[in-house]
């Protein structure tokens, strides 16, 4: 199929909720409450060591307005361990929760969310071997599906095709009318993604992945300083996003900082 600009494969489906079948949630939350403002403001990075640059990211968000204060922050490479429990000072951050998953070879995930969020983690869907999380978040057009990834260099074939296998289930399993994938998928398509590095296998795949379930990949700019686009947002409802930007990265980093604001008010198309 051909490419339309900006290089993105556009929604052609919505998902039916009335469809879906009943799941128990691994986090009970009973009953759970719904998103109360309309719009919920999202960063993603990929912070290279959260202990060494939380005090970069508490001063990004200290000098952000109120009303563009995140509700949650998406990170990548947390290089946490068993060792650092929540509540210590390397990861504790005023007026937000976090849940992670640590992995021993010096990589991990984590999500911080604004305290009183309706989040929850869906455990008893992530797979064991791929550093991978899904939460779902009840907003005012239904149920948001949210999942974080983190894609190795070389190795991101494992978590694209993953999600192609298994992303149907998920959207069935919790009901959810909103898909949204994000993270670092080190991946490149120098057509789909205007990457300056050669297309890769590994965004072939993402590309691939995007075709076959009517996805978008809504990040529009480089992500890291070498030009590429590796920090992605995948959605099936990209027309709920708005005010996407790429900011100066946090601390030293090599990748920069992607933000971007969810309608959750209106349904998707």
């Amino acid at each position: 199929m051909g490419l339309t600009p900006p290089f993105c494969i556009h929604v052609a489906k919505s998902y039916n909720a009335n469809k879906r079948t009943d799941q128990t949630r691994t986090t009970k939350c009973a009953p759970r409450t719904r998103l109360p403002n309309s719009n919920m403001n999202i960063w993603l990075t990929n912070i290279r060591g959260l202990r060494t640059n939380k005090g970069q990211l508490e001063a990004r968000i200290r000098n952000t307005p109120s009303d563009s204060k995140p509700d949650i922050i998406l990170i990548d490479e947390s290089k946490l361990d068993s060792s650092v429990p929540d509540d210590s000072h390397f990861i504790s951050l005023n007026g937000y929760s976090c849940m992670r998953r640590d992995r021993t070879d010096d990589s991990g995930c984590l999500i911080y969310h604004r305290n009183g969020l309706p989040i929850v983690r869906e455990t008893h869907l992530e797979p064991k071997k791929h550093e991978l999380m899904v939460f779902t978040i009840l907003t005012k057009s239904g149920t948001l599906l949210l999942s974080l990834v983190y894609c190795p260099p070389k190795k991101a074939i494992g978590p694209i095709d993953w999600y192609d296998k298994h992303l149907d289930s998920l959207i069935s399993k919790t009901k959810a009318n909103i898909c949204v994938l994000a993270g670092d998928f080190n991946c490149h398509h120098r057509e789909w993604l205007a990457s300056r590095s050669p297309t890769d296998a590994e965004g072939k795949a993402a590309f691939n992945l995007c075709c076959a379930h009517d996805l978008t990949q809504i990040v529009d700019k480089p992500t890291h300083k070498l030009g590429n686009r590796l920090d992605l947002i995948i959605t099936d409802a990209p027309n709920m996003f708005s005010l996407i930007t790429i900011d100066h990265n946090i601390g030293f980093l090599d990748h920069y900082r992607v933000q971007t604001m969810l309608k959750a008010e209106n349904p998707p198309p």
